[in-house]
């Protein structure tokens, strides 16, 4: 069956899906498809891609127990603090 997206759509929609983070729910109102239709399309356009060997996308790991992880915690909590009041003279 062929897709009801032109080839330059179907990119577009993966592109769009990889940078701006948009749900596949938001994609496929926008461009009028269904939302399964736009799981079809980031998986084959994605996988045409990698097969390109032009384009790679980083890869999932699983981090293990041994790992080394530098942090840095920023507490930006607001604390009141009540101000002196003045002395009546």
């Amino acid at each position: 069956r062929p897709h009801t997206l032109a080839i330059e759509d179907q990119l577009l929609l993966t592109l769009n899906y990889l940078r701006n983070y948009s749900t596949q729910l938001e994609l496929a109102a926008n461009y009028h498809i269904a939302e399964s239709n736009v799981n079809r399309t980031i998986k084959k356009v994605e996988d045409a891609l990698m097969k390109s060997r032009r384009f790679t996308l980083p890869k999932r790991s699983i981090t293990t127990a041994d790992e080394q992880f530098n942090w840095v915690i920023i507490d930006a909590t607001e604390c009141s603090i009540e101000r002196p009041k003045k002395k009546s003279e």
